[in-house]
């Protein structure tokens, strides 16, 4: 199986980007490597021995700012987030901790390919635990940071346009005494993100897909806020969702104070759960 087929197949099985985008993409670095290859007059192929290092580099290059960054944001930023979906690929099979293969991810992945039998009570509690503590506070706490930051730039009255607008009334009167966005929980702070995405999307360049995180990321509030005292029933609903928590923090990640660190965090923490499953949990 060639580097094209790795990468369309990972996209779908692992990122969940549908049948269409995921050919787009895949068509989308041949492009890049030719549009490259003619501009520098170098011969350049992005899936024959990629390197990770010239990967980030070609996205400084065609992303906002960068010397052909016209080029791609073409068809909606089509070729820019083909690349950095190219780069989470090749990271995502390097795996320093040598168990992350593809191969392996296709088997965790995909939910009828995990046996139940095979997963112990304590993998799934254990597991359920751990997850439970990043939506309640931290993911909260850096979408605060992060909202503090964009809506202001976005309206004067950002308080009264930005956030109160989208506020139930029971909302309001939690913050109404200081106007800080400190007192509210996460869901409604989801909401003013999901209202305000448009200009938003604007100013931080987010992709329409860019979205998709967002929404994942309520989907992921919904399930943990009615676990209770429950359990994950399976232990791929919980990678997904470790998943869709550090996709969506990398999204909010404007320089805050130790997210990377939180990344990393989570980066590990869901590799235990390969290694939970590889081992027969």
């Amino acid at each position: 199986m060639g580097m094209e087929t790795d990468f369309e197949n990972w996209m779908k099985a692992v990122e969940e980007k549908t049948s269409l985008t995921s050919k787009d993409y895949k068509s989308s670095i041949n492009i890049i490597s030719k549009h490259y290859s003619n501009k520098k007059n170098i011969t350049v192929d992005l899936y024959n021995k990629p390197d990770i290092n010239f990967i980030k580099k070609l996205i400084q290059v065609y992303d906002t700012g960068g010397e052909f960054a016209d080029y791609g944001s073409i068809s909606h930023r089509t070729y820019i987030n083909a690349l950095k979906a190219y780069l989470r690929f090749l990271e995502y099979k390097k795996s320093e901790n040598g168990i992350n293969t593809f191969e392996e991810d296709k088997k965790i992945i995909k939910a009828q390919l995990i046996k139940k039998s095979t997963v112990t009570k304590n993998s799934l509690e254990k597991f359920t635990e751990l997850i439970k503590k990043y939506p309640y506070p931290i993911v909260t706490k850096y979408l605060i940071i992060f909202l503090k930051n964009i809506l202001p730039q976005i309206s004067n009255d950002w308080w009264n346009k930005t956030v109160k607008a989208f506020l139930l009334d029971d909302e309001i009167r939690k913050i109404s005494k200081n106007n800080d966005l400190d007192g509210l929980d996460l869901s409604p702070l989801l909401n003013i993100l999901i209202q305000n995405w448009d200009n938003i999307s604007k100013k931080c360049n987010f992709s329409y897909e860019d979205r998709d995180w967002v929404f994942n990321m309520k989907k992921v509030r919904n399930h943990i806020a009615h676990l209770s005292k429950k359990r994950y029933k399976d232990l791929n609903d919980i990678y997904l969702d470790f998943e869709y928590i550090g996709r969506f923090l990398e999204l909010i990640d404007i320089g805050q104070d130790n997210i990377k660190i939180v990344i990393n965090e989570l980066k590990n923490e869901k590799i235990e759960i390969i290694r939970d499953i590889l081992s027969g949990g």
